[in-house]
């Protein structure tokens, strides 16, 4: 069985009925589409007829924008509208290789609940299997159930088509089909998911460090998509190496000098930058205090290193 999708923009999107049982779960969200139009295709294999078939829609979840413009969680802002402060990831001037790498490894996530649809950012990470899986840190608050895992679709390359553009790259690439949820952990605020499908060539596998950062000062970067808008960088310094916040703990407490978060940033990643000029994720966003109005005020991060020894598995033989 396969289904399709398709929205007033006549993108179609297609999964399939063993997507849903190979997550154990008869039920899923479709991926997000444009328009004020939904055309559903149902195609069925050779000696299955439709009147031995049932298809229900018991829900449906309406963005107020298209899933491909910008927003802060559920609310309607504009590429280009998240805080002025932000940098965009094309506006770096002589970018090392290493940055360039880690932030195409990063996407934006749409992802949907029983609450309605909610955004995101997450790192594909490097692994030793043969072949590469497709291992995808974020944080428990943004999914921690297979449920919520299978209705994930992540938007690659969603970078401004030129330094400070209100236009997205022709680059940027949308991925359904959801992902399998291999670990969450809700007072450390960590998650990690293998996506369902591959990611789009190009995207980059970054590297990480299971190792707990060891000083205070320590000098971070954090690439994520705030409000859901074209990429973005932040710059900043570990403050904090065992903090706590909203019952979430242990934590990294970082300040930043250049930049900021906001909503949909949550889950990208904390990255340090290694004696080569490699990024290695250390981390990713809880959540915090900063603003452009309250640059110094604090972020939190979940410390990669505290689940490695549940997750390492993953990662290789």
């Amino acid at each position: 069985m396969t289904l399709r999708f398709a929205g007033d923009d006549g993108r179609v999107f297609e999964q399939s009925g063993a997507s849903f049982a190979a997550s154990g779960d008869a039920s899923g969200w479709s991926p997000t589409v444009s328009g004020e139009n939904l055309l559903v295709e149902l195609s069925l294999p050779a000696g299955q007829y439709p009147e031995n078939f049932s298809l229900s829609i018991p829900q449906l979840s309406h963005l107020d924008i298209s899933p491909t413009a910008s927003a802060r969680d559920m609310m309607t802002i504009a590429i280009g509208e998240s805080d002025s402060c932000q940098n965009d990831i094309v506006c770096r001037a002589n970018p090392t290789a290493g940055f360039t790498n880690a932030a195409k490894a990063v996407a934006r996530m749409v992802f949907t609940t029983s609450q309605g649809s909610f955004l995101c950012t997450g790192t594909l990470l490097n692994n030793t299997n043969s072949p590469k899986r497709n291992l995808f840190w974020t944080a428990a608050h943004c999914i921690s159930t297979q449920t919520v895992a299978n209705t994930l679709q992540t938007y690659w390359f969603y970078d401004a088509a030129s330094c400070n553009g209100n236009t997205a790259s022709s680059q940027a690439t949308t991925l359904t089909g959801g992902a399998f949820l291999r670990h969450a952990n809700t007072t450390r605020d960590t998650a990690l998911l293998e996506l369902k499908t591959a990611p789009p060539s190009g995207a980059f596998y970054a590297a990480w460090n299971s190792a707990a950062i060891g000083a205070t000062g320590t000098s971070i970067v954090g690439i994520h998509h705030p409000s859901g808008d074209v990429k973005k960088y932040s710059l900043g310094t570990v403050n904090g190496l065992s903090t706590s916040i909203d019952g979430k703990s242990p934590l990294y407490r970082v300040v930043w000098n250049d930049g900021v978060t906001e909503g949909g940033s949550s889950g990208s990643g904390l990255f340090t930058v290694a004696s080569g000029g490699a990024y290695q994720l250390r981390g990713g966003l809880y959540g915090g205090y900063s603003f452009c109005t309250a640059q110094t005020d604090p972020d939190y991060y979940s410390r990669f290193s505290d689940v490695y020894s549940s997750i390492s598995t993953y990662f290789g033989p």
